[in-house]
């Protein structure tokens, strides 16, 4: 949240639409809610709230995620493994469980790029701190505070086979918190896996490019 706040500061924006997928479209909950006068819309897909911890669960799960951080922190300063790109390209449908081969290569356009001296060959770019979610230490109601901050028009499209992390009475209840005040909020869930703006761009798309319309129409998109 801080580093969207210095590079929307660094490079002048005054508002704008927020969308974003997955642990994107976590960090747009908070900051949304954070920094209300910054965001004029704010598209989430596939997340609705993320997993919330139980208070006794949350020492032993700290002390899980620092280990994992300086691992991989470790690992980032080390020579960076080179994969072939079809190896590459299968290891990373196979460790999404969502994408497919297209998917995985649009993926991999900047998350990797060609080993020097290497033909066919693929380094991954990715900071490895950035695997550590530091997620799961808010409460659900703190959660739901958060939602009910939320005053810009919203769309939400969540994938029926998604991620899910709350009961289905839990996220009625955030849905609810993002209704109370919003200007505009739409909820859409959509057939598909986690990735489903990659596996199926032009469905997500159908439902993104109607909700800008109606920005327009509330007089809330840039001219």
């Amino acid at each position: 949240m801080a580093a969207i706040k210095r590079t929307v500061n660094a490079i002048g924006w005054q508002r704008f639409t927020y969308l974003g997928h997955s642990m994107g479209a976590v960090v747009g909950i908070l900051y949304t809610s954070v920094f209300p006068e910054d965001v004029k819309a704010f598209i989430s897909i596939d997340i609705i709230k993320p997993w919330s911890l139980a208070p006794e669960l949350q020492p032993a799960a700290m002390k899980k995620y620092f280990l994992q951080y300086f691992d991989n922190e470790d690992k980032a300063s080390q020579p960076p493994l080179i994969y072939g790109e079809e190896e590459l390209v299968k290891k990373t449908m196979e460790g999404s469980r969502s994408l497919d081969d297209r998917g995985a290569r649009i993926i991999l356009q900047r998350g990797a790029r060609r080993a020097e001296g290497r033909v066919g060959s693929l380094v991954l770019t990715r900071d490895l701190r950035a695997k550590t979610f530091f997620i799961g230490f808010i409460s659900f109601e703190e959660w739901k505070e958060m939602a009910k901050a939320i005053t810009c028009p919203l769309l939400i499209i969540k994938a029926t086979d998604g991620h899910k992390y709350e009961t289905e009475e839990l996220y009625k209840i955030m849905l609810d918190g993002f209704k109370q005040d919003c200007r505009h909020f739409r909820y859409h869930e959509m057939e598909g896996k986690h990735h489903i703006h990659l596996t199926d761009a032009d469905a997500v798309a159908g439902l993104i490019v109607p909700f800008f319309h109606k920005l327009g129409e509330l007089g809330d998109q840039d001219k």
